[in-house]
């Protein structure tokens, strides 16, 4: 399979700084063959078994459910967690409508709902407003697990948000975001759904052409119950080849830090961590899930039953059903970790992942755990990414303040002519750590003080400084790229769609 092979150093990816300069790694042309190469490769013979399963039936299982029935042609997608998010998480779903359209494949944007809520403050400059009344909002352990907002609360909201944009001399292109959720509201939708509905909505307003699914409703699946059923069948030596990836990749970065870019997972005699949440539906608990050892096999607990994982089952798809109804009988759910949810879409469902920076790193984790685990070269993956600030930035320079700083500094010395090198010689000639020595210093600088406050040359940099912590004050606010996407304006978000169409041209 065409892949970052094992001696691959991944290149340095880092967030564009400019507003409008956007990342697409590798090269548009080169992410158009590399998605045809794993398009290929995942589909032949030689791609590789899980829980003795031909790869390639799951991939044919995993698709069909999707609706995706010609296997003829690529899906690319990307994921992100159902939140507000920037226009640097947007330029993944500018890729995959883009790069599909090119080449007549599918473009999916997985949103993933299971990992803890955040940013669900709808933020602008200067303010901002919870996405909904639930007041579960900062105690729910997963996004999917709040409601969505009512129909006066988006209308609140709606107005709210308008009223800033009255002083911000442009219009945002929130419109298309609030009147989806609002009409959501008045149905039996919970958060995660309204916000990804809202959001294809706007990007359907700026013509792209993209899938959208919550990632939940895979996590009950047999095809994705299958891959569970492997990984926890054999928990223990997956544990190993998962800890020796993160090991290496610290190893090969200098990092020091057990934590990074995650914990290891935890394995002993008689019980093993495995990268997934076990959630209760029932009460929206959430744990790390740990299994027992049950003589040669792994096994899971739920008041006083246990699913016992055995790694020699004849037939892999009868035991993933029965894994799933025997979470289902108990109101669970296993919910992927990171690593393991890009893990099963790169192998078993997508031929070409699209991250952000941060994905990417943790992808080459995941590169090192497909290819140890599962014994195949990992598909290819890409990166897309963009720097937007606020459309009130435009043609605004950062305000500096370090140098005013400086300046004053230096007027504050100056002030009082020789008088200031006569007090350092009086302190350094005073006994070190002496009470003279710090008497000397506080009177030293008593005088500078009290010259400061009646030199007018003081009074008007004071005056100048203070204008500049305004500015910068609304430079933090304007120079922000993890304000929400709908903030910006349709015709910018129309400019990059057009430049990324141009790119695959």
């Amino acid at each position: 399979m065409t892949a970052q092979s094992a001696e691959t150093t991944y290149p340095k990816l880092l967030a564009p700084k400019g507003d409008g300069e956007m990342l697409i790694w590798p090269d548009a042309k080169q992410l158009l063959r590399d998605t045809w190469a794993n398009h290929r490769a995942l589909r032949g013979d030689a791609a590789g078994r899980i829980a003795g399963v031909p790869l390639t039936h799951l991939r044919r299982w995993m698709r069909r459910w999707l609706g995706h029935a010609d296997d003829a042609a690529p899906i690319l997608a990307t994921g992100h967690q159902t939140e507000l998010y920037h226009p640097g998480v947007w330029m993944k779903n500018v890729v995959i409508a883009l790069a599909a359209q090119r080449i007549g494949a599918t473009a999916i944007h997985f949103a993933v709902d299971s990992d803890a809520p955040k940013h669900l403050v709808f933020r602008w400059p200067g303010g901002g407003f919870p996405i909904t009344d639930d007041p579960n909002l900062t105690k729910a352990r997963w996004s999917g697990a709040l409601a969505s907002p009512t129909r006066q609360h988006v209308e609140d909201l709606s107005r709210q948000a308008k009223a800033a944009a009255s002083h911000w001399g442009f219009q945002p292109a929130c419109d298309d975001f609030f009147d989806t959720l609002g009409h959501l509201a008045e149905h039996n939708v919970g958060l995660s759904e309204a916000i990804t509905n809202a959001h294809h909505a706007t990007d359907r307003a700026l013509s792209l052409r993209h899938q959208t699914l919550v990632s939940s409703h895979m996590s009950r699946t047999t095809g994705y119950l299958l891959f569970v059923h492997d990984i926890c069948a054999r928990a223990d030596e997956y544990v190993r080849v998962y800890n020796a990836a993160l090991a290496d990749f610290r190893h090969t970065h200098d990092i020091v830090s057990p934590g990074r870019p995650m914990p290891d997972l935890s394995l002993d005699e008689g019980f093993c961590e495995v990268p997934f949440w076990l959630d209760d539906l029932a009460d929206g608990a959430r744990k790390r899930a740990s299994l027992a050892r049950s003589g040669n096999k792994w096994t899971l607990f739920a008041n006083d039953d246990q699913f016992i994982f055995d790694a020699g089952v004849s037939d892999a798809w009868v035991a993933a059903e029965q894994l799933g109804a025997w979470l289902l009988r108990h109101r669970l759910r296993l919910s992927p970790r990171a690593l393991t949810l890009t893990s099963f879409l790169r192998l078993a469902v997508v031929d070409q992942f699209v991250h952000g920076i941060g994905g990417a790193i943790y992808d080459q984790v995941t590169d090192r755990i497909l290819r140890n685990w599962h014994g195949i070269e990992p598909p290819r993956f890409s990166v897309g990414t963009i720097t937007m600030y606020s459309p009130a930035a435009a043609g605004r320079q950062r305000t500096a303040l370090e140098p005013l700083a400086r300046e004053a500094r230096r007027l504050r010395h100056q002030i009082v002519g020789d008088r200031k090198m006569q007090m350092v010689k009086e302190i350094s000639s005073a006994p070190r750590q002496s009470s003279e020595r710090s008497m000397l210093f506080s009177q030293m600088h008593r005088e500078l003080a009290l010259a400061a406050r009646s030199d007018p040359r003081m009074a008007a940099h004071e005056a100048r400084l203070a204008e500049a912590r305004k500015a910068s004050t609304l430079d933090s606010q304007v120079f922000d790229r993890e304000l929400p996407y709908t903030l910006q304006t349709k015709d910018r978000l129309m400019h990059v769609v057009g430049q990324v169409a141009e790119a695959f041209r």
